[in-house]
């Protein structure tokens, strides 16, 4: 069996580590968010704007986190996010073999790093507008080889809009319209 999570909209800058947490683990598409935040740190607080579908102020906060934006160290991605479903799971208090578990058996969701286990450590971004804006766009419709490479393996995730399920699906390079 295996557990899901979107990523919640916030981030903890500094989250408290348990006693004993282990250290935290590479994601797996680590390769991808680099080229990924390439990008990302070129853009102008103004082009961020547009891209996030976001206000000047936060737009402004975004260009900060992925200037400062590195591939080392990080947070587990199980205590980086700080979301309604993250509070009640209060993963600072679960023991060694429960994130043990969770390892095995959770996956979080992420447009940035792509499908991530929990203990993968991760800095913190923006994830304000990443619903179907810029990337599922640039993954379709650019031909720019860099997003080529950026999509094709991670897929785009998408959410179907039927009444009964809302289930999160990976649908390869192209971003997956919504089903039934």
């Amino acid at each position: 069996m295996k557990v899901f999570l979107s990523p919640a909209k916030n981030m903890r800058a500094a989250p408290a580590m348990p006693q004993g947490m282990p250290e935290g683990y590479a994601p797996r598409y680590l390769y991808k968010t680099e080229a990924l935040a390439a990008s990302l740190k070129r853009k102008a607080p103004y082009e961020l704007e547009s891209i996030l579908q976001t206000s000047p102020q936060i737009a402004l906060r975004a260009a900060a986190l992925y200037q400062d934006w590195t591939n080392e160290g990080g947070v587990p991605a199980i205590l980086a996010y700080d979301g309604l479903a993250y509070k009640h799971l209060q993963a600072e208090t679960l023991s060694l073999h429960d994130f043990a578990f969770a390892q095995e058996h959770m996956r979080l969701f992420s447009a940035f790093y792509g499908p991530l286990r929990p203990l993968d450590a991760i800095q913190p971004y923006r994830r304000s507008s990443w619903r179907t804006s810029w990337m599922a766009r640039a993954c379709t419709t650019s031909g720019d080889a860099r997003f080529t490479t950026i999509c094709s393996g991670m897929g785009t995730i998408s959410r179907s809009t039927s009444r009964r399920t809302n289930t999160a699906r990976p649908c390869g390079r192209t971003f997956c319209p919504p089903t039934g």
